[in-house]
């Protein structure tokens, strides 16, 4: 071996050692890191985990309250339930405090005589719990009290009817000495919350807390990147720097921090957890100097060694190459050998000149052809494709094929093939171009499933039209019944289709909406027809039995097939948000989303129409309906929805004359 030779192989060897170090003490670091933050986020899922549940206590504990007499009435019982409540708790709250419908303060302990009957209306979180009647947790705010702290409002009623709230005032510092101060990971290691609104509740650093994060951390991008994915809900691992403390130059410190939400009540707070890089790295000094001495020791042996064995091993392992080599091709030919035989799907394997050399008993079974028959590609498609125009659509995606290599896509392709016998079958192709050059080409027939799905495909179709048919003849019935309501199921169910459109609905479910729409009324085919049109108020009982025809539309649509649930949507028409509809008092999320679109629209079709009790009050007082019980008793989405059609977007009731 020449000289220059073993200086190069020597150069390699370094390399190569100096490589593994490298890749071993990564390796070792990465995981280190990796530890670190699976330890990091065990503490602050145990922080979040006890955070949360302090609140949801504190929220069942208040709901409870809210819910007695004395306390909605706030008398001597009422301020002496609120007195016990606050003295076996004092540690963790600062105060317990009754709050009237407008915002003034009832009541407060410790009783506080100048804050009592103060108007608090004007506190961000006393104005969302007095607009959505559910608990509120507040952000960090000066209390009437006088100290800085969070607060927890639930609401109180009496018959249904918003009463005001009860509320307490937290002592944070205390929360977060018991869940966050006993945080460390290594000396430094410490953890921090964050509110939603990006106010810091808890910092270990002087002068944050109660300040907003990007206030303190303006002039460190990284930190504020980490704070807006934490105010958007998010969990994750980061790493970021600083090179200032309180106003001090620093040493630019990296540290690796793990954030998650923590949830309750109305809002969200992240917690962070964060550990400085340099006592990560601390802990593996050990393991480099370990690492560095058996790198030192193998890179000794492997020169000497390298040095007298290279000749021979070299050798060896282009003999085992070789064997491997002629192995490995030997062995795929088998495979692919009995592969082919066996399976049903045709394939053929086609030279870089179009010559077949090979097609399996299974091409054969498909097409009627042999490897005698096609010697070559013009013969094959001159007789598979008798249609010239079609033969040269087929040739132009052959060459298509053969030009992505070395890509080697799989394109699957369908053709109508014409076998030898005369008959046309329909033949799925899946071209691999091959290393070589050359192209194995799959097929497949799927003759019979294409058939079959067409025969599925009218089938389907017969059904949707007798479904029609049917749906038609029961808008009828019900119209025959109550003329006065002519066109109304026509017309709220155009509406509700295109709210459901408006709302990005995809169109089978908009399809359901649009049917259900048709006949929701068709319960009224149980109503007396003089009550129908009735030209006076309906009694109470008439009204009563007006109702069951939600119910009743339900009973008549239930066992009946359908791809939509029409009997579902019908029984739900005149439910609302709040719990206030009939016939079940469902609320929220428990009405089906093509319910809470048909009833928008079947009270503004309502509404704007004529009766035989009152004339049509026209599409302004029924938008102005919508618009006043958004989110009260009707689904928010939907009633915006709807507003935009009319309001934005011209769409107008057809066949209805109504004023505006």
């Amino acid at each position: 071996m020449k000289p220059r030779h073993i200086i190069l192989f020597l150069i390699v060897i370094i390399g190569f050692c100096s490589f593994l170090f490298t890749s071993f003490y990564n390796q070792a670091k990465q995981e280190a890191i990796k530890h670190i933050n699976n330890e990091q986020l065990l503490h602050a899922r145990h922080a979040a985990r006890g955070i949360e549940d302090f609140f949801n206590n504190w929220t069942r504990t208040l709901t409870a309250l809210s819910e007695s007499s004395p306390v909605i009435k706030m008398d001597k019982a009422g301020k002496e339930n609120i007195k016990l409540l606050y003295k076996s708790n004092q540690e963790r709250i600062r105060a317990i405090t009754r709050v009237d419908a407008a915002g003034r303060i009832i009541y407060t302990f410790p009783f506080n005589p100048e804050a009592v009957g103060r108007d608090i209306s004007n506190q961000a979180h006393v104005r969302e719990i007095m607009r959505t009647h559910t608990p509120v947790v507040s952000d960090v705010f000066f209390a009437v009290q006088g100290y800085d702290t969070i607060a927890l409002h639930v609401p109180v009623f009496r018959n249904k009817t918003f009463q005001g709230t009860i509320a307490i005032t937290i002592n944070f510092q205390t929360l977060a000495k018991r869940y966050l101060e006993g945080i460390k990971i290594g000396k430094t290691g410490y953890a921090r919350v964050t509110s939603r609104k990006g106010m810091e509740l808890y910092c270990p650093v002087p002068g944050h807390t109660g300040k907003s994060v990007f206030e303190n951390y303006k002039d460190f991008p990284s930190i504020l990147a980490m704070a807006e994915d934490m105010l958007k809900g998010h969990q994750g691992a980061t790493i970021y720097t600083f090179d200032e403390i309180r106003d001090g130059k620093v040493e630019v410190v990296k540290k690796h921090a793990v954030f998650m939400p923590i949830h309750f009540g109305n809002t969200f707070w992240s917690v962070v957890v964060a550990s400085p890089e340099d006592e990560i790295i601390a802990s593996l000094e050990d393991f480099r100097n370990n690492l560095i001495l058996v790198i030192g020791l193998l890179l000794l042996g492997g020169v000497l060694f390298s040095y007298y064995g290279l000749k021979a091993w070299l050798i060896i392992g282009e003999e085992k190459k070789r064997h491997r080599a002629e192995e490995a091709l030997r062995e795929s030919e088998e495979r692919f050998k009995t592969l082919s035989d066996k399976t049903p799907l045709g394939m053929c394997l086609i030279d870089i000149d179009g010559r077949y050399e090979y097609v399996n008993p299974a091409f054969v079974k498909i097409f009627g052809y042999d490897l005698s028959d096609i010697p070559t590609g013009k013969e094959w498609f001159r007789a598979a494709y008798p249609d010239p125009e079609y033969r040269r659509e087929v040739m132009s995606d052959w060459k298509e094929d053969l030009s992505s290599y070395p890509n080697l896509e799989i394109r699957p392709r369908i053709y109508e093939v014409r076998c030898k016998g005369g008959a046309f079958r329909t033949i799925m192709f899946r071209p691999v171009t091959l290393p070589t050059g050359k192209q194995l080409i799959i097929y497949e027939d799927i003759t019979e499933r294409k058939q079959a799905e067409k025969q599925l495909q009218d089938t389907l179709e017969s059904l949707r039209k007798a479904v029609g048919a049917t749906m038609q003849v029961m808008v009828a019935a019900v119209e025959t019944r109550d003329p006065y309501t002519s066109g109304h199921q026509k017309r709220s169910a155009d509406l509700a289709r295109a709210i459901a459109a408006e709302m990005g609905l995809p169109p089978e479910k908009i399809e359901g909406i649009r049917m259900a729409g048709s006949i929701h009324d068709i319960g009224k085919l149980s109503i007396p027809a003089e009550i129908l049109s009735k030209p006076t108020k309906l009694s109470e009982i008439e009204f009563s039995l007006i109702k069951e025809h939600a119910k009743k539309g339900y009973e008549m649509l239930k066992d009946v097939e359908s791809p939509w649930p029409l009997a579902e949507i019908v029984r739900q028409h005149h439910e609302r948000i709040d719990g206030s509809g009939y016939p079940r008092n469902l609320k929220g999320d428990d009405i089906l989303i093509e319910a809470r679109i048909l009833s928008v629209a079947d009270v503004v079709e309502a509404m704007a129409s004529h009766r035989p009790y009152r004339p049509g009050l026209g599409i302004d007082a029924a938008l102005n309906e919508i618009e006043k019980n958004r989110g009260i008793l009707y689904d928010n989405v939907v009633a915006d929805a709807c507003l935009r059609l009319f309001r934005e977007k011209g769409f107008n009731l057809e066949g209805l004359d109504y004023k505006r």
